[in-house]
């Protein structure tokens, strides 16, 4: 009985002795654990306080090179670039932009102002490619070299989709031979780039931007997004790499509430400038004499249909008044097929042959209709406006109620009207009178706004007002 009580306690004692020993060992692996956290967090930050001083450096020296290639691109002789100064009758706002086919350029302007951008010297520099920014007033077009030389140009053609135009330079000035440009790879995303312009006077302005996106469209059909802070004069200036070599065009788009700046790469600027070459060569083309508008989100909204255009004018006596198309018609599709835009169903008549006959969907009342029209002969119609001296533009468009002040933040402020224009249609019925004007109420859906023919100046087009009060 002693002996098993005396093993029992060693028992007990033993494994006491073995508890103790082992928190003390534990507790020794944790204070040495603990010192190799402090070491290990300590390395760490050291590692990355040098991580940090290599980066800061790393930016600095890249910022250091993109401020040297910048600052040697402005002296760097850039003698393909040229300022382009143009004056006349201003352009309208996109939403509102009209198209007639039976003009040389078919995109139409309204009241007098002066621009100035730059352009870049192509196709044996007998051609200028520029922002169509800088050509939307063109009655007078002049191009300013670097050795502040001027000569006279005229606009040959423009495209809507790269907002591009082309100048023909007069060769009768002798305008100088310079040098060419080298052509750069396309940027990419963070990219750096420099942005050049010339003001009218051929000073030169010089911005450094980022590449923000690229965005890939069709194959050759890509746009370059610029972080950077647009300048008119650049507009239609050299984009150029730190190398000095042109990567692209540059171009202002003009949004509601801000303007951004879009690079279109250099080999895509010059197949369109190719491409707007041949295009004026050709001989004119065809005509049915009208003046359409693209289809707003409002206007697609009001007349229910995902696309279209609508006709703003009709030509006395011209294919298209005999085919019976009236003014407020949309017109849906041609030979069967969509209509997607103003400009794309103009470009799709001047291609037509003299006498080609078309069908025309038309979207009239809220009921759909064919209409059988012939297509006459450009070339014909504009001698034979020239010689009878005609207006194209409906008399009754001259009446109308004048709008003599807009309040801002109205519905009207909103969609761009402004105090001189005047209100000649709404919801296809004339108005006369301010009476006519009050009297007037939304259509059976009110949301989707009332449809009003507007006059500014010598232009009419169409808006859709939402959430109006006429009587106010």
């Amino acid at each position: 009985m002693t002996r098993s009580r005396v093993y029992h306690l060693i028992v007990l004692a033993s494994s006491i002795l073995v508890l103790l020993l082992g928190g003390v060992y534990r507790g020794h692996l944790n204070r040495q654990a603990a010192a190799k956290g402090e070491e290990v967090r300590r390395l760490d930050a050291v590692l990355m306080s040098e991580v940090q001083q290599l980066k800061a450096a790393f930016q600095k020296t890249r910022e250091e090179t993109v401020q040297s290639a910048a600052r040697a691109m402005s002296t760097a002789p850039l003698p393909w670039m040229v300022s382009v100064t143009a004056e006349g009758t201003a352009e309208k706002a996109p939403e509102t932009q009209t198209y007639r086919d039976d003009a040389q350029v078919a995109r139409e302007t309204d009241d007098e102002a002066e621009l100035c951008g730059s352009g870049i010297l192509v196709e044996d520099q007998r051609y200028v490619l520029t922002s169509a920014n800088v050509t939307a007033v063109h009655t007078r077009l002049e191009v300013v070299f670097e050795d502040r030389s001027r000569h006279k140009a005229t606009l040959v053609a423009l495209d809507d989709e790269s907002h591009l135009a082309l100048l023909r330079l007069q060769r009768t000035d002798r305008a100088p031979t310079v040098d060419g440009f080298v052509v750069d790879d396309p940027p990419r995303a963070g990219d750096w780039v420099t942005t050049v312009g010339l003001s009218c006077s051929g000073k030169r302005s010089i911005s450094l931007a980022t590449v923000s996106s690229v965005h890939q469209g069709a194959p050759g059909e890509s746009n370059v997004w610029l972080i950077s802070e647009p300048l008119p004069e650049q507009d239609g200036g050299a984009v150029l790499s730190l190398r000095g070599r042109l990567a692209g065009v540059s171009v202002m788009l003009h949004e509601p509430r801000e303007t951004r700046q879009v690079c279109i790469p250099t080999d895509r600027a010059l197949a369109i400038a190719r491409r707007l070459r041949d295009r004026s060569s050709s001989p004119p083309g065809g005509t049915i004499g009208i003046r359409v508008q693209g289809l707003s989100k409002a206007m697609q909204d009001y007349f229910s249909v995902p696309e279209g255009v609508i006709v703003v004018d009709v030509t006395k006596r011209g294919p298209a008044e005999k085919a019976g198309l009236r003014r407020g018609d949309v017109v849906l599709g041609v030979d069967g097929e969509p209509v997607t835009s103003a400009e794309r169903l103009v470009e799709r008549i001047r291609r037509s042959q003299s006498g080609t006959p078309l069908k025309l969907s038309v979207l009239r009342s809220g009921g759909k209709r064919e209409l059988a029209v012939t297509v006459a002969s450009m070339e014909l119609v504009l001698q034979a406006n020239q010689r009878a001296d005609i207006d194209l533009a409906d008399a009754s468009l001259k009446t109308g109620i004048q709008i003599t002040d807009v309040r801002p933040g109205s519905a009207a402020y909103l969609v761009g009207l402004i105090p001189g224009d005047r209100i000649v249609e709404v919801d296809g019925v004339p108005v006369a009178s301010y009476n006519d004007l009050s009297n007037r109420r939304p259509r059976s859906h009110p949301d989707r706004g009332q449809l009003c023919l507007i006059r500014r100046g010598s232009r009419s087009f169409y808006l859709v007002v939402k959430g109006w009060d006429f009587a106010s």
